[in-house]
């Protein structure tokens, strides 16, 4: 399970940053590793990120396996 979770996550990283010129221009990511990048989507630091914190991308009920976020 911990594993499924592990890809969703990683998808959802890689996804988010192919599209990131989805992204309100108000929005600017600067990441150096996955992990910067899945601290500045989980604003509210509770380990998932939310359709909401992705910035509502179309892509991310797809990525999103269990639909827990």
């Amino acid at each position: 399970m911990m594993k499924m979770s592990v890809i969703s996550i990683a998808l959802l990283i890689v996804v988010s940053v192919l599209t990131a010129s989805s992204l309100t221009a108000q929005t600017t990511l600067t990441f150096q590793s996955v992990g910067d990048l899945f601290r500045q989507l989980d604003k509210d630091a509770n380990g998932k990120v939310s359709r909401e914190e992705a910035g509502k991308p179309r892509w991310f009920y797809a990525v999103d396996a269990d639909k827990d976020g």
